[in-house]
């Protein structure tokens, strides 16, 4: 079957959605005392589905704005790599105030709705 085109405005909102999904993710791992990913597999950008459409991502007179991203998408995995490493230590009660809100992994989630945002904003 036939891949079906989306317009930009359509990938940025679905960048937003695999974003939250994958926070999600981690933060139902924590909740539930379960760890699913290494703190290395964590820390990868590209292992998430919002890293990999970074990856495609359209560039033309967008790479101040894909640079941003990418900086933001780089803070949100190192934090998240924190998280786990934490919940893997045993270390669970801080593991699950790293997901808190104003806590820097909170923070970085945010720098990344905003900016996706920003972008649908400017087409």
């Amino acid at each position: 079957m036939a891949e079906v085109a989306i317009t930009e405005r359509e990938a940025l909102d679905r960048a937003v959605v695999l974003h939250s999904k994958w926070k999600t993710r981690l933060a139902l791992m924590v909740g539930q005392g379960r760890l699913e990913l290494t703190p290395s597999e964590a820390a990868q950008e590209d292992g998430c589905p919002l890293g990999l459409w970074l990856g495609d991502a359209p560039l033309v007179g967008r790479e101040g704005r894909l640079d941003r991203l990418l900086e933001a998408h780089r803070a949100f995995h190192q934090e998240a790599a924190r998280i786990v490493a934490l919940q893997a230590g045993g270390r669970h009660d801080e593991a699950a105030a790293a997901l808190v809100r104003g806590a820097p992994f909170e923070a970085a989630s945010d720098r990344i709705i905003t900016l996706l945002h920003d972008w649908k904003r400017a087409l």
